[in-house]
């Protein structure tokens, strides 16, 4: 269920009761594993105004959550809980994106091992301030620079065990 608040979570807007800094900060410290709970209780204050879009979200990690499910059985893979093995989820977000992984070359400027383009991290993202030695990404996003978004650390050697 982590995961699939984690992607809605990052598309949740900025509203005037929620300052964009305490949304950036939100992102920076979110857990995978992060109970609904906590998430609720993290926006009690803008849940007043923004019900509506809440229970979208909410329902769209319900779908998301049931969709990897259903990927997970379908490839006979029991459904297990555990949220302190970051990394056996790590890897398994690797396998599937391999070709969206990127090395850090310079200061913040990082190099898709794919297609040898130059990328930066979000200034949102969690791991912005962090600069990681490799990285995996879900989407790159063009503003004033090319940005990953939805990123996660890796180890270099998960790309060796994946080929």
């Amino acid at each position: 269920m982590g995961t699939a608040l984690k992607s809605v979570f990052d598309r949740v807007g900025v509203s005037p009761v929620v300052p964009p800094q305490v949304i950036v900060s939100a992102r920076t410290n979110w857990p995978i594993g992060m109970l609904l709970g906590d998430v609720i209780n993290f926006f009690n204050p803008w849940l007043s105004t923004n019900s509506e879009e809440l229970v979208r979200s909410m329902k769209r990690a319900r779908d998301i959550r049931d969709q990897l499910e259903g990927l997970l059985e379908r490839v006979e893979i029991e459904l297990s809980s555990s949220p302190n093995d970051l990394e056996v989820i790590k890897k398994t977000i690797t396998s599937g994106f391999f070709q969206h992984s990127a090395k850090l070359k310079k200061q913040e400027a990082y190099q898709t091992v794919k297609s040898l383009q130059t990328v930066y991290i979000h200034p949102t993202s969690g791991l912005a301030k962090e600069l990681p030695r490799w990285v995996i990404y879900h989407e790159l996003v063009l503003t004033t620079k090319e940005y990953m978004r939805q990123v996660i650390e890796l180890k270099p050697e998960w790309l060796v065990e994946i080929a």
